[in-house]
């Protein structure tokens, strides 16, 4: 199931912009994006350059450059230089990885594959260390859901970054 955005991008067009991709990448609308500061280009959550030792280290690698999520989509047969627009503040809804039950303000972040080492690039997990989180949930589940809402704000917003805005 992909996301569903409820921020109004048309009313307020600051929370989407436009990202390069390499011509390879394979982007699809609702993927979570990285920026990689190697080729200076977009990625979704699932490129295997996020991998890190662990699972904890992958989800610390996603908080650490994540910009948004995909609003346009881009082919592997795309052409360098091509762009992808991505949303990178706004309310979104996401499949969980693991039903759990969600409280206002829980931290959420990548869902790793339970048979590989990479993340999904279309699923969200609770989690429980700062330093792992993309979003805060908006919407409290008193019993376990396999959808979440949750806010983000990218890498790339102003008002003091992800970080300030995840602990405030």
């Amino acid at each position: 199931m992909p996301y569903r955005g409820r921020w109004d991008h048309a009313a307020n067009p600051k929370g989407l912009k436009e990202y390069p991709v390499a011509a390879a990448t394979v982007i699809a609308v609702g993927d979570l994006c990285i920026w990689d500061p190697v080729t200076l280009k977009i990625l979704p959550a699932s490129s295997t350059t996020l991998w890190g030792s662990n699972e904890a280290t992958s989800r610390v690698n996603l908080a650490d450059k994540f910009v948004g999520i995909a609003h346009s989509a881009h082919a592997a047969a795309g052409d360098e230089g091509d762009m992808v627009r991505v949303g990178g503040r706004g309310v979104y809804s996401m499949p969980v990885g693991t039903a759990v039950a969600f409280e206002i303000g829980d931290w959420v972040g990548g869902d790793k594959d339970s048979g590989g080492n990479f993340l999904y690039a279309q699923s969200v997990e609770k989690v429980t260390v700062h330093d792992e989180a993309i979003g805060l949930v908006v919407r409290r589940y008193a019993a376990a859901t396999g959808i979440v809402e949750f806010e983000i704000k990218g890498l790339h917003e102003l008002g003091g970054g992800q970080r300030q805005f995840l602990t405030s």
